[in-house]
């Protein structure tokens, strides 16, 4: 059974700010390092019926994908979202900047393997998780553009291998990475025009 993993991008008030950012940098606590990215591949054009060669690629893509996905989860951060998505049950537009849902794998797991362990470094936080004050929010989003202007045809080759989607075609395969690739961006751009700050958490499921 599969299970959505979330990533989300709340609005911050000033006046919580504070309180958040305690909650915050207690979760940092023992957080891993940014996981190594695997090499995988997959022959292209695979014959029908399907070779063996190919079936094992797809299923070691799978196994790499679960693998990479699980060395994002940071219980203290999925805890935080959670209880803050609980808290804004129902989910209203003037509670969230952006969202993002993938089943089975961590949406920032997808960003790392598409632009790849070097740029993904250099993005603020704690894989994926964030907290940005809106006094900083407009130098993180020309930081984060730069960081995230990568070539479209390389990060979406690497970037859907951990989706189970193989056909290079697949049209849901690139809204899927193009989709990751925006939502930090679009969320900054959110924070700036409305001047609050910014936090986003990666949660396994929803409450």
């Amino acid at each position: 059974m599969s299970i959505d993993v979330f990533w989300c991008f709340f609005k911050i008030k000033e006046t919580d700010f504070l309180t958040v950012q305690s909650e915050f940098e207690q979760a940092t606590q023992g957080c891993p390092n940014i996981p190594e990215v695997p090499t995988l591949t997959i022959p292209q054009n695979p014959t029908i019926p399907v070779s063996e060669d190919y079936a094992n690629s797809v299923l070691e893509c799978m196994l790499a994908a679960r693998e990479l996905s699980l060395q994002f989860y940071h219980d203290p951060f999925h805890s935080m979202a959670y209880r803050k998505m609980k808290q804004e049950i129902p989910l209203f537009p003037e509670t969230f900047l952006e969202i993002v849902m993938q089943s089975r794998i961590a949406p920032p797991a997808i960003l790392l393997m598409g632009i790849g362990r070097k740029r993904f470094s250099k993005l603020p936080g704690y894989l994926g998780n964030m907290l940005i004050h809106s006094t900083e929010v407009e130098r993180t989003l020309e930081s984060v553009s730069h960081m995230l202007h990568v070539d479209w045809e390389s990060y979406f080759e690497r970037a859907k291998l951990i989706l189970g989607y193989i056909d290079k075609t697949s049209d849901r395969a690139a809204i899927d990475v193009l989709e990751i690739l925006q939502v930090l961006p679009r969320a900054l751009e959110k924070a700036k025009n409305e001047e609050v700050s910014l936090l986003a958490l990666t949660s396994w499921g929803c409450p």
